[in-house]
């Protein structure tokens, strides 16, 4: 085909999917960043672009900004990843990170979303509908190193070589779904902008020892804005 026949972007997409399911497979870290397109990912509020270094850079309208993985990793997974703030707009939080979608049986949409604030100095995690929130201190940069690990609900973050979040358990309904995990953030304007530097994914086989502890609960809850 022509580079500007219809079918390429279909025939893009499959491979790009094959080449990430056989590393999923395989055990071995899946690269989701370095391509100048956005196959392989699915937009879903905001506007989102890769530079030319294939970095994924997302501007937010008045929902935010969330761009989905189409390959699904399960909830059984690690992310890693760097982070930069680019700009924000003034009155707003400057926060990104990852989210997981889990839709139920109405209209809405749960979430899980574990947002670095760099203007709260924290880790903000919340489930939408019922609008609970729960933050863990933290330092924020303007570029941020992340660690995340999910074996089914319990949850480990690291954020800059930190442990913020050890074996948290997210409640039980919000793992009923299996969808993919998306990028993005929080805002109610237009305007910030967040880019994505590295991110990676690795199914997680073997329960990891820090979920076999204890579960830590203990999120201070916060008011919401």
């Amino acid at each position: 085909f022509d580079d500007d026949h219809p079918a390429q972007t279909y025939l893009s997409y499959y491979a790009t999917r094959a080449g990430r399911k056989h590393q999923d497979v395989t055990g071995v870290w899946v690269d989701l960043l370095g391509r100048p397109d956005l196959n392989g990912w699915g937009i879903y509020r905001g506007e989102w672009e890769a530079d030319d270094q294939g970095r994924l850079i997302g501007t937010s309208d008045d929902r935010g900004m969330e761009l989905m993985c189409w390959y699904n990793f399960g909830y059984k997974v690690e992310i890693k990843g760097t982070l930069t703030f680019l700009e924000t707009p003034e009155d707003q939080d400057t926060n990104a990170g990852i989210l997981f979608a889990y839709y139920w049986k109405s209209p809405h949409s749960y979430h899980h979303d574990f947002l670095l604030n760099h203007d709260r100095q924290s880790v903000v995690t919340m489930r939408h509908l019922f609008y609970d929130k729960w933050d863990r201190p933290a330092k924020i940069e303007k570029t941020n190193r992340y660690h995340l690990e999910l074996w089914r609900q319990h949850v480990r973050l690291t954020v800059n070589d930190q442990v913020v979040i050890d074996n948290w358990v997210m409640p039980r309904k919000l793992v009923r779904g299996n969808k993919p995990f998306s990028i993005g953030g929080l805002y109610k304007e237009q305007g910030a902008r967040v880019r994505f530097d590295e991110l990676k994914a690795r199914r997680l086989w073997e329960r990891p020892d820090w979920a076999a502890e204890k579960p830590d609960n203990n999120l201070t809850a916060m008011a919401i804005p």
